[in-house]
């Protein structure tokens, strides 16, 4: 059964290290989605994207951004993007060393008033509001480092109240296809 967003929704995708079949699993899954009007990837993969469109014949408007493993300078590591009324900074996370710590992360986010901060690089799903902003990581899809696998999230921007974020896996599924489930941290 497709999901159906009844709000603006965005899908953020994460270090996908080269796994188009699991990428692909989640562009089939969101062309049945109603109500997803963006994708955003946050790098580490990011020549798999077109890959992985073209396969499904599944292109939203989507926003991407650079990470230590992606060679296309063409790409930026970092950018804000305008959705719903709210602003996104969107990054890979390693120039701002979140393994350490998110507080180069906040540092450079609060320099561009945004009201969410998305990341990846840690290969771990992750959401919490800090300094009253959203700071997520959907996890990887290519080389999770959690115990649900696979993962990746969509926020949701309804209209005057806080974001709706869930997250989601790769399960098998019948004849061996992938199919999306939603899990919780």
């Amino acid at each position: 059964m497709a999901e159906r967003f009844e709000y603006p929704t965005a899908l953020v995708l994460s270090d996908t290290h080269g796994a188009l079949q699991n990428l692909a699993a989640v562009l089939d899954w969101a062309r049945s989605c109603q109500g997803i009007e963006q994708l955003w990837f946050l790098g580490d993969g990011i020549a798999d994207l077109p890959l992985a469109a073209e396969r499904t014949g599944y292109r939203p408007l989507w926003a991407m951004v650079r990470g230590n493993g992606d060679f296309d300078h063409q790409y930026p590591p970092t950018r804000t993007v305008e959705f719903a009324g709210k602003r996104f900074f969107l990054t890979h996370g390693h120039i701002q060393g979140v393994h350490d710590s998110l507080d180069g992360l906040l540092r450079v986010s609060g320099m561009e008033e945004v009201d969410a901060v998305l990341f990846g690089h840690t290969h771990r799903p992750y959401w919490e509001e800090l300094e009253g902003r959203l700071v997520l990581n959907p996890g990887s899809l290519g080389k999770p480092r959690n115990l649900q696998g696979p993962s990746f999230a969509t926020i949701t921007v309804p209209v005057n109240q806080w974001f709706i974020v869930r997250f989601w896996k790769l399960v098998p599924g019948p004849l061996g296809r992938l199919t999306v489930r939603e899990f919780e941290l």
